[in-house]
Protein backbone atom coordinates (compact mmCIF):
# COMPACT_ATOMS: atom_id res chain seq x y z
CA UNK A 1 0.00 0.00 0.00
CA UNK A 2 2.87 2.36 0.81
CA UNK A 3 4.46 1.65 -2.57
CA UNK A 4 1.17 2.44 -4.36
CA UNK A 5 0.82 5.69 -2.39
CA UNK A 6 4.38 6.70 -3.25
CA UNK A 7 3.77 5.91 -6.91
CA UNK A 8 0.64 8.12 -6.99
CA UNK A 9 2.53 10.97 -5.28
CA UNK A 10 5.32 10.76 -7.86
CA UNK A 11 2.80 10.90 -10.71
CA UNK A 12 1.06 13.94 -9.23
CA UNK A 13 4.42 15.65 -8.67
CA UNK A 14 5.46 14.92 -12.23
CA UNK A 15 2.20 16.31 -13.65
CA UNK A 16 2.49 19.42 -11.49
CA UNK A 17 6.08 20.08 -12.56
CA UNK A 18 5.11 19.55 -16.20
CA UNK A 19 2.44 22.24 -15.92
CA UNK A 20 4.90 24.59 -14.21
CA UNK A 21 7.53 24.07 -16.88
CA UNK A 22 5.02 24.58 -19.67
CA UNK A 23 3.90 27.86 -18.13
CA UNK A 24 7.40 29.36 -18.16
CA UNK A 25 8.49 31.70 -20.96
CA UNK A 26 12.15 32.38 -21.62
CA UNK A 27 13.05 36.02 -21.03
CA UNK A 28 15.31 36.79 -23.97
CA UNK A 29 16.16 40.22 -22.53
CA UNK A 30 17.91 38.60 -19.55
CA UNK A 31 21.63 39.22 -19.59
CA UNK A 32 24.04 36.33 -20.10
CA UNK A 33 27.47 35.27 -18.89
CA UNK A 34 30.43 33.89 -20.83
CA UNK A 35 30.94 30.99 -18.44
CA UNK A 36 29.23 28.65 -16.00
CA UNK A 37 26.98 29.90 -13.18
CA UNK A 38 27.26 27.79 -10.01
CA UNK A 39 25.08 29.68 -7.54
CA UNK A 40 22.13 32.11 -7.53
CA UNK A 41 20.65 34.10 -4.63
CA UNK A 42 17.76 36.57 -4.65
CA UNK A 43 17.50 39.50 -2.22
CA UNK A 44 14.60 41.85 -2.84
CA UNK A 45 15.04 43.45 -6.25
CA UNK A 46 18.54 42.04 -6.72
CA UNK A 47 19.77 38.69 -8.02
CA UNK A 48 23.31 37.64 -7.18
CA UNK A 49 25.15 35.07 -9.28
CA UNK A 50 28.51 33.42 -8.93
CA UNK A 51 30.51 31.08 -11.10
CA UNK A 52 33.27 30.71 -13.66
CA UNK A 53 32.59 33.76 -15.88
CA UNK A 54 34.24 37.07 -16.71
CA UNK A 55 31.43 38.82 -18.56
CA UNK A 56 27.81 39.65 -17.74
CA UNK A 57 25.88 41.63 -20.33
CA UNK A 58 23.20 41.70 -23.04
CA UNK A 59 22.63 38.67 -25.21
CA UNK A 60 24.36 39.36 -28.55
CA UNK A 61 25.48 35.98 -29.83
CA UNK A 62 26.46 36.00 -33.52
CA UNK A 63 25.31 39.58 -34.15
CA UNK A 64 24.85 42.94 -32.44
CA UNK A 65 24.05 46.54 -33.35
CA UNK A 66 26.13 49.35 -31.85
CA UNK A 67 26.49 53.04 -32.66
CA UNK A 68 29.59 55.12 -33.35
CA UNK A 69 29.11 56.89 -30.02
CA UNK A 70 27.85 54.05 -27.80
CA UNK A 71 29.37 50.58 -27.48
CA UNK A 72 26.34 49.14 -25.64
CA UNK A 73 24.44 46.69 -27.89
CA UNK A 74 20.96 47.71 -29.03
CA UNK A 75 18.65 45.22 -27.27
CA UNK A 76 16.06 45.57 -30.05
CA UNK A 77 18.39 43.81 -32.50
CA UNK A 78 17.03 40.26 -32.97
CA UNK A 79 18.77 37.13 -31.76
CA UNK A 80 20.51 35.07 -34.46
CA UNK A 81 21.23 31.36 -34.11
CA UNK A 82 24.30 31.09 -36.33
CA UNK A 83 27.31 32.93 -37.72
CA UNK A 84 26.78 36.23 -39.56
CA UNK A 85 29.26 36.47 -42.44
CA UNK A 86 28.07 39.69 -44.08
CA UNK A 87 25.86 42.71 -43.46
CA UNK A 88 24.79 45.61 -45.65
CA UNK A 89 22.66 48.66 -44.74
CA UNK A 90 19.30 48.88 -46.51
CA UNK A 91 19.44 52.68 -46.76
CA UNK A 92 16.51 53.16 -44.36
CA UNK A 93 18.15 52.34 -41.04
CA UNK A 94 17.76 48.58 -41.41
CA UNK A 95 20.12 45.80 -42.44
CA UNK A 96 20.40 42.84 -44.78
CA UNK A 97 22.44 40.07 -43.19
CA UNK A 98 23.79 36.78 -44.53
CA UNK A 99 25.64 33.82 -43.07
CA UNK A 100 25.20 30.33 -41.68
CA UNK A 101 22.08 30.93 -39.55
CA UNK A 102 18.59 29.41 -39.90
CA UNK A 103 16.60 31.56 -37.46
CA UNK A 104 16.48 35.32 -36.80
CA UNK A 105 14.34 36.86 -34.07
CA UNK A 106 11.96 33.90 -33.92
CA UNK A 107 11.53 33.72 -37.72
CA UNK A 108 12.83 30.83 -39.80
CA UNK A 109 15.36 32.51 -42.06
CA UNK A 110 17.82 30.36 -43.98
CA UNK A 111 21.15 32.13 -44.46
CA UNK A 112 19.77 35.59 -45.33
CA UNK A 113 17.37 38.04 -43.68
CA UNK A 114 16.23 41.66 -43.60
CA UNK A 115 16.11 43.47 -40.25
CA UNK A 116 14.06 46.67 -40.11
CA UNK A 117 15.26 49.90 -38.50
CA UNK A 118 13.22 49.17 -35.35
CA UNK A 119 14.93 45.80 -34.87
CA UNK A 120 12.03 43.71 -36.13
CA UNK A 121 12.53 41.02 -38.76
CA UNK A 122 10.97 41.77 -42.15
CA UNK A 123 8.18 39.19 -42.32
CA UNK A 124 7.70 39.64 -46.09
CA UNK A 125 11.34 39.29 -47.19
CA UNK A 126 12.51 35.68 -47.31
CA UNK A 127 14.60 34.60 -50.34
CA UNK A 128 15.26 31.25 -48.59
CA UNK A 129 18.54 30.14 -50.24
CA UNK A 130 19.61 26.52 -49.90
CA UNK A 131 23.12 27.29 -48.60
CA UNK A 132 25.31 29.97 -47.02
CA UNK A 133 25.33 33.60 -48.08
CA UNK A 134 28.80 35.14 -47.74
CA UNK A 135 28.37 38.61 -49.26
CA UNK A 136 25.53 41.12 -49.71
CA UNK A 137 25.62 44.48 -51.49
CA UNK A 138 22.67 46.85 -51.88
CA UNK A 139 22.26 49.07 -54.93
CA UNK A 140 19.01 51.04 -54.94
CA UNK A 141 16.13 48.57 -55.03
CA UNK A 142 18.45 45.66 -55.84
CA UNK A 143 20.14 43.35 -53.35
CA UNK A 144 23.07 41.37 -54.72
CA UNK A 145 23.94 38.18 -52.84
CA UNK A 146 26.80 35.75 -53.28
CA UNK A 147 27.74 32.54 -51.56
CA UNK A 148 27.38 28.79 -51.81
CA UNK A 149 23.73 28.50 -52.83
CA UNK A 150 22.16 27.00 -55.96
CA UNK A 151 18.65 28.27 -55.28
CA UNK A 152 17.47 31.63 -53.94
CA UNK A 153 14.51 33.95 -54.32
CA UNK A 154 12.37 31.20 -55.82
CA UNK A 155 14.72 30.52 -58.75
CA UNK A 156 17.75 28.38 -59.58
CA UNK A 157 20.73 30.67 -59.13
CA UNK A 158 24.27 29.35 -58.81
CA UNK A 159 26.40 31.23 -56.27
CA UNK A 160 25.17 34.74 -57.16
CA UNK A 161 21.82 36.46 -57.57
CA UNK A 162 20.04 39.81 -57.77
CA UNK A 163 17.09 40.07 -55.37
CA UNK A 164 14.26 42.56 -55.03
CA UNK A 165 14.59 44.55 -51.81
CA UNK A 166 10.82 44.46 -51.16
CA UNK A 167 9.71 40.87 -51.80
CA UNK A 168 13.04 38.99 -51.93
CA UNK A 169 12.35 37.45 -55.34
CA UNK A 170 15.26 36.78 -57.69
CA UNK A 171 15.52 38.82 -60.88
CA UNK A 172 14.38 36.55 -63.72
CA UNK A 173 16.64 38.27 -66.28
CA UNK A 174 19.85 38.44 -64.26
CA UNK A 175 21.74 35.16 -64.00
CA UNK A 176 25.58 35.15 -64.24
CA UNK A 177 25.48 31.41 -63.35
CA UNK A 178 28.91 31.06 -61.72
CA UNK A 179 30.47 27.62 -61.52
CA UNK A 180 31.79 28.08 -57.96
CA UNK A 181 31.32 30.26 -54.91
CA UNK A 182 31.27 34.07 -54.90
CA UNK A 183 32.90 35.67 -51.84
CA UNK A 184 33.00 39.42 -52.51
CA UNK A 185 31.07 42.04 -54.48
CA UNK A 186 31.79 45.70 -55.20
CA UNK A 187 29.58 48.06 -57.20
CA UNK A 188 30.64 50.95 -59.40
CA UNK A 189 27.89 52.54 -61.51
CA UNK A 190 26.50 49.91 -63.86
CA UNK A 191 29.37 47.50 -63.17
CA UNK A 192 29.48 44.77 -60.57
CA UNK A 193 32.93 43.45 -59.64
CA UNK A 194 32.87 39.98 -58.09
CA UNK A 195 35.51 37.66 -56.66
CA UNK A 196 35.61 34.09 -55.44
CA UNK A 197 36.64 30.65 -56.63
CA UNK A 198 34.85 30.50 -59.99
CA UNK A 199 36.37 29.95 -63.43
CA UNK A 200 33.19 30.67 -65.39
CA UNK A 201 30.70 33.47 -64.79
CA UNK A 202 28.46 35.72 -66.86
CA UNK A 203 28.88 33.45 -69.88
CA UNK A 204 32.68 33.83 -69.98
CA UNK A 205 35.73 31.92 -68.80
CA UNK A 206 37.16 34.21 -66.12
CA UNK A 207 39.28 33.06 -63.23
CA UNK A 208 38.16 34.15 -59.73
CA UNK A 209 37.46 37.80 -60.55
CA UNK A 210 35.12 39.39 -63.07
CA UNK A 211 33.19 42.51 -64.05
CA UNK A 212 29.46 41.95 -64.59
CA UNK A 213 26.79 44.22 -66.01
CA UNK A 214 24.18 45.13 -63.38
CA UNK A 215 21.41 45.02 -66.01
CA UNK A 216 21.90 41.71 -67.80
CA UNK A 217 24.50 39.91 -65.65
CA UNK A 218 26.87 39.34 -68.56
CA UNK A 219 30.63 39.46 -68.01
CA UNK A 220 32.99 41.91 -69.69
CA UNK A 221 35.55 39.64 -71.37
CA UNK A 222 37.90 42.56 -72.06
CA UNK A 223 38.45 43.02 -68.30
CA UNK A 224 40.28 39.92 -67.16
CA UNK A 225 42.90 40.08 -64.36
CA UNK A 226 42.96 36.25 -64.51
CA UNK A 227 43.81 35.56 -60.86
CA UNK A 228 45.52 32.27 -60.02
CA UNK A 229 44.09 32.22 -56.48
CA UNK A 230 40.86 32.82 -54.58
CA UNK A 231 39.64 36.42 -54.36
CA UNK A 232 37.60 37.47 -51.33
CA UNK A 233 38.28 41.21 -51.10
CA UNK A 234 37.47 43.88 -53.70
CA UNK A 235 37.51 47.59 -52.86
CA UNK A 236 36.85 50.40 -55.35
CA UNK A 237 38.07 53.98 -54.96
CA UNK A 238 37.40 56.15 -57.97
CA UNK A 239 38.99 54.43 -60.94
CA UNK A 240 41.21 52.22 -58.77
CA UNK A 241 40.34 48.67 -57.76
CA UNK A 242 42.15 46.79 -55.03
CA UNK A 243 41.57 43.05 -54.79
CA UNK A 244 43.13 40.23 -52.84
CA UNK A 245 42.58 37.61 -50.21
CA UNK A 246 42.42 37.77 -46.43
CA UNK A 247 43.66 34.76 -44.48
Amino acid sequence: MKKLYLFIVLILFSLTMTDVLKSQTLNRDLWETNGQVFSIAVDGDYTYIGGDFRYVGPRNAFGAKLTTSNHTPDLRFPEINGSVLTASPDGNGGWFIGGEFTKVGGYNRNYIAHINSDGSVDADWNPDPDNWVTVIKVNGSDVYAGGWFSSIGGLTRNYIAKLNNTNGQADTNWNPDADSDVKTIAISGSDLYVGGNFSEIGGKSLNRIAKLNTTDGKADSSWNPNSNGEINIIVISGSDIIYGRNV
